[in-house]
């Protein structure tokens, strides 16, 4: 279908941890199941080793490219985020707020998303709805500013979430790990090298 733009190398690139994992557990399985000593067994073990290795290597150096060349439409992402998308985090909201029950909060979400999808939603048909559920009157002017998708995102505090500020902290961490994992390659080929100019020598 020409007229779909699918995320190929995306969506390949997330196979390969699967396949990855895969013969992650062919080798576990392989060593785990040795009596002592050296088997034939690890024979099997090499060329899964090379494959994951190779996998990795090449998805790596793809995803670096597309990466890089990513243009992102920051208007029509913003348009993407407005409207009915919001509206799980006000029924978040109002079950933390208004101690709605979730299927109750979920019904008003979508009584609301349904005015809203039709352009629809104004003060009235918003009171009308939140009236059958909730006793408490709910600000319609607060309700539309929830609606914010940077008032949402910055509302996030856990860690890992989208909160600019825990993404900021969370890059931050990964660059320290990856660096981490660089160094404890680079001093472990020194060590594989120096041992192996010592073998020879011997």
């Amino acid at each position: 279908m020409p007229q779909k733009k699918n995320p190929v190398v995306a969506e390949i690139a997330r196979t390969k941890i699967g396949e990855i994992l895969g013969d992650m557990v062919k080798l576990i399985m392989t060593v785990s199941r040795q009596p002592s000593g050296y088997s034939l067994d690890y024979q099997q073990i090499t060329p899964k080793l090379w494959n994951s290795f190779k996998e990795v290597m090449e998805t790596a150096r793809i995803l670096s490219k597309m990466i890089k060349d990513i243009n992102v439409n920051e208007e029509k992402a913003f348009k993407a985020c407005l409207g009915p998308i919001l509206l799980t985090e006000i029924a978040n909201r109002l079950v933390q707020e208004h101690k709605l029950s979730f299927r109750i909060a979920h019904q008003t979400r979508a009584e609301l998303s349904e005015a809203l999808d039709n352009d629809a939603l104004n003060k009235e048909i918003f009171e009308q709805v939140i009236s059958r559920y909730i006793v408490q009157t709910i600000d319609y002017k607060e309700f539309r500013r929830k609606l914010d998708p940077y008032k949402v995102i910055s509302s996030y505090r856990t860690i890992g979430s989208a909160n600019p500020q825990e993404v900021k902290k969370m890059i931050e961490v990964d660059r320290r790990r990856v660096e981490g994992l660089r160094q404890w390659f680079r001093d472990t080929l020194d060590k594989l090298q120096k041992l192996f100019i010592l073998s020879t020598t011997i």
